[in-house]
């Protein structure tokens, strides 16, 4: 789920920012560029953790623009299949449920909720519901298990299953 990586990126100031506070503008370059940023098959950047290296740079001809190639240590998060997770439940429907696990929801279907659960439109919010353990509804914590993933350019999406030994219901929301 968690993996810290050594990323490379080039920065490309222009003149007039050249100065004094080259280290503060480049960290916020990429703080700002990747910090909260799907960066495609890779996952979410968490955070920035450190800067390594800042190289010397190259100008640019024509825009007279340096560029700088920075390595950097980033936080990233990327569920992988087989995965037990908790989250907190967003969003409950005839369908299933949404977990909102970090920086991603976690889809799951009516039919890999806990075994007895059914789903009661009537009750506000609506939830699902069993006679013995209760109910999941908006804010509960759950344990789940990642079924499926899919990375798309702008986000992932994952399939999440509570239907096995020791998944489901951690603590009930407030």
């Amino acid at each position: 789920m968690y993996f810290v990586k050594q990323l490379t990126e080039t920065v490309s100031l222009p003149p007039e920012y050249l100065g004094a506070h080259l280290d503060t503008l480049v960290r916020f370059h990429i703080v700002s560029r990747y910090e909260g940023h799907l960066l495609g098959t890779r996952g979410y950047v968490l955070a920035v953790l450190s800067i390594e290296a800042v190289q010397p740079a190259c100008v640019q001809e024509g825009t007279g623009a340096a560029l700088f190639p920075v390595v950097f240590t980033a936080l990233l998060c990327k569920p992988c299949k087989n995965e037990v997770l908790q989250g907190t439940v967003a969003v409950v429907n005839k369908m299933g449920c949404f977990v909102q696990v970090g920086p991603m929801q976690v889809f799951v279907s009516g039919h890999l909720v806990p075994t007895g659960y059914r789903f009661d439109a009537v009750a506000m919010p609506p939830c699902f519901v069993n006679d013995q353990d209760g109910t999941i509804s908006i804010g509960d914590i759950v344990r789940l298990k990642i079924v499926g993933t899919r990375i798309d350019a702008s986000d992932i999406v994952a399939i999440g299953s509570m239907k096995e030994d020791f998944l489901g219901v951690v603590k009930r929301g407030g």
